[in-house]
């Protein structure tokens, strides 16, 4: 594992996630991260065009 910073906009929804969250609440979330920038971090994985999931 590898921890780095990632521009906010390359982090894409995972198709396959089982958690769904309606529009509204992904909104909320998106604006929550980058408001907090968070230190907790966010586990995502490189997909092939370069963004994260």
């Amino acid at each position: 594992m590898r921890v780095e910073s990632i521009p906010i906009n390359l982090i894409r929804p995972n198709d396959w996630n089982p958690n769904e969250m309606d529009d509204h609440i992904y909104q909320s979330l998106i604006e929550s991260i980058r408001k907090l920038v968070t230190t907790n971090g966010i586990l995502t994985k490189k997909i092939a065009d370069q963004s994260h999931q």
